[in-house]
C-alpha cells in the first residue's frame, strides 16, 4: 500500500510538472511546427536546428526533417534554422493564437548562386518586401521609406511588377489626420528606391495589377460617393488619367488583372448574369457569391465565364490562353484553371482547405502561387500562407507565411 502510495504521489508531482511546463494561456502562447527541406538535393534534413527569440524555444528535426516547438508567445517572432553546411536562415514568423501554425522552411548551402533573390513582391505589415520563390531570403525594401516622419503612417498594399520586372507598383493608404496628399499609386525600383506618385486615388484601393511596361495600371476602388459599391478602374500613366470600367454606380467587381497584350481584362463580381445577389465585404475585397468576367481593356463586351459555386481571384496566364482562379464549387476553396473563353475548366488541388485566395503565375507559365489556409490549425482572417503548384508535377509546395497579395 505504502508503495502505491509513493507511485500515485511520484505520479502526480509529474502530472502537475508537465502542467506548469505547458502554457494553457492559448490567447497568449502557441505553437509552430513543420518541416525543413534542402533545396540543393531537395531532401528532408535530420538535426537542423530551430530556434525562436535567439534560442529561448528550440527543437531539432527528427529523421523525417520534421520540428515542433511548443508555447511560443503570439506575435511576431525571430526564427532562425542552422545545419552544418547550410547558409543560416532568418525570418519574421507570426505565432498565431487559439492553434498551431504550420510553416515550412528551405535552406541552400553556401555555394548555390542561383537563386533569383527578387522573384516574388509581397505586402507584410505595411510594409513591402521581396521574397525568392522558397522563401529563403526575404528583405523589406519599404524600411527606410517608412523612416521619413511626412511616411511613417503609410500602409503600401498591393505591389505588382511591371518593366520586366525591374520596377513595382503599389498603393498607399495614410492614416494620418491629413491623408489626401499622399493616397494614390506608387512606383519604385526592385530595391525600394526612387519612390514616386503617379497619381492620386481618393478612395480605398486594392488589387493593383499592371501591363508589361507600367502604361496600363488596373485596381479595385469603393466608389467615393457610394460606400456600397466597389468598382474597377483604369489608370493610363500616358495620358494620366483615371477611368471608372464598371458599368453602373452599383457595381460589385474586384481584383482586375489585364492579359499580356494588354487587350483583355478578367475579374470577379457579385452582380451576374442569373443572381443580383450581393454580399459587401470590403475589408477582403471579396464576396461569398462571385462569377468570373472577362472584358475588352475598356471594360466592354462583358461575358461570364464561370457559374457554379463561388469564383474569384482570375488571373491571366503569360500568353494569355488560360485564367487560374479560385472555386469553392467542390466545398472547399482551391486552385482552379480554365481556358480564356472559360471552357476546359479543371481543378489543381484538392487540399480541403477553408479559405484560398490570390493565385498569380510564374513568368514561364509552369507554376502557380496562392495563399491558401491549407494545413493551418488556427483560425486565420487572412489567407497569408503562400504555396506555389508546379503544373508539371502536379504537387505543391509551401513558400512562405504571412504573405499578403504576392505578385510573381
Amino acid at each position: 500500500m505504502k508503495i502505491k502510495n509513493i507511485l500515485f504521489m511520484t505520479l502526480l508531482s509529474l502530472a502537475n510538472s508537465c502542467y506548469l511546463l505547458s502554457p494553457v494561456d492559448k490567447e497568449n502562447y502557441s505553437d509552430l511546427e513543420g518541416y525543413v527541406f534542402s533545396l540543393d538535393n531537395m531532401t528532408f534534413i535530420k538535426d537542423a536546428e530551430v530556434t525562436i527569440n535567439n534560442k529561448a524555444y528550440l527543437a531539432n528535426t527528427d529523421n523525417n526533417g520534421k520540428y515542433l516547438i511548443r508555447g511560443i508567445p503570439v506575435g511576431w517572432v525571430d526564427l532562425e534554422v542552422k545545419h552544418n553546411g547550410y547558409i543560416p536562415l532568418k525570418r519574421k514568423v507570426k505565432i498565431e493564437p487559439y492553434g498551431t501554425k504550420y510553416l515550412e522552411l528551405w535552406l541552400t548551402k553556401k555555394s548555390n548562386n542561383n537563386l533569383n533573390k527578387y522573384n516574388i513582391v509581397f505586402e507584410r505589415e505595411g510594409n513591402i518586401w521581396v521574397s525568392d520563390e522558397y522563401g529563403i531570403f526575404q528583405e523589406n525594401i519599404t524600411k527606410h521609406f517608412k523612416e521619413n516622419p511626412n511616411f511613417e503612417n503609410l500602409y503600401f498594399k498591393s505591389p505588382t511588377w511591371f518593366d520586366n520586372k525591374s520596377k513595382i507598383a503599389y498603393l498607399t493608404i495614410d492614416n494620418s489626420p491629413s491623408p489626401i496628399a499622399k493616397n494614390g499609386i506608387w512606383t519604385m525600383t526592385k530595391e525600394g528606391k526612387l519612390n514616386q506618385r503617379l497619381t492620386y486615388i481618393e478612395s480605398y484601393g486594392k488589387g493593383l495589377s499592371s501591363d508589361e511596361l507600367g502604361n496600363i495600371f488596373l485596381f479595385s476602388m469603393i466608389h467615393p460617393d457610394n460606400a456600397n459599391s466597389v468598382g474597377l478602374y483604369k489608370y493610363n500613366k500616358v495620358n494620366n488619367k483615371i477611368e471608372s470600367l464598371s458599368s453602373t454606380f452599383l457595381s460589385m467587381d474586384f481584383n482586375p488583372r489585364i492579359s499580356y497584350n494588354s487587350k483583355f481584362i478578367t475579374y470577379s463580381s457579385s452582380i451576374t448574369e442569373n443572381t443580383m445577389i450581393r454580399t459587401n465585404d470590403f475589408n477582403q475585397f471579396s464576396t461569398s457569391i462571385s462569377q468570373i468576367f472577362i472584358s475588352d481593356n475598356k471594360g466592354y463586351n462583358k461575358k461570364q465565364l464561370t457559374f457554379t459555386g463561388s469564383n474569384y481571384d482570375p488571373c491571366f496566364s503569360p500568353d494569355g490562353s488560360k485564367i487560374a482562379f479560385i472555386s469553392n464549387r467542390t466545398g472547399s476553396a482551391e486552385l482552379w484553371i480554365m481556358n480564356k473563353d472559360g471552357s476546359g475548366q479543371r481543378r489543381l488541388t484538392n487540399t480541403g482547405a477553408s479559405k484560398a485566395n490570390n493565385p498569380v503565375w510564374s513568368k514561364d507559365g509552369q507554376k502557380i502561387l496562392f495563399n491558401t489556409n491549407y494545413k493551418q490549425n488556427y483560425k486565420s482572417i487572412e489567407n497569408t500562407n503562400t504555396w506555389v503548384y508546379d503544373l508539371s508535377t502536379y504537387q505543391i509546395r509551401m513558400i512562405s507565411n504571412d504573405m499578403n497579395n504576392p505578385d510573381w
